[in-house]
């Protein structure tokens, strides 16, 4: 049985997976579960970095 989300950044298909999200134990990232049906992998940012953005903006 094929696994249905691998990570976008690793490949990892051993990913932990919550309702909205996936969680990659290799790279300790998560990644939006709609991010990965609409992007390429390689246009995939991880929740953590999508933070980021937002912290930027907001000092």
């Amino acid at each position: 049985m094929d696994k249905e989300y691998h990570c976008p950044r690793c490949q990892n298909p051993n990913v932990i997976e919550y309702p909205d999200s996936i969680e990659c134990p290799k790279c300790e990232l998560e990644f939006d579960k709609k991010d990965l049906t609409l992007y390429e992998d390689d246009q995939i940012l991880s929740l953590q970095e999508k933070s980021g953005f937002v912290n930027f903006f907001e000092d």
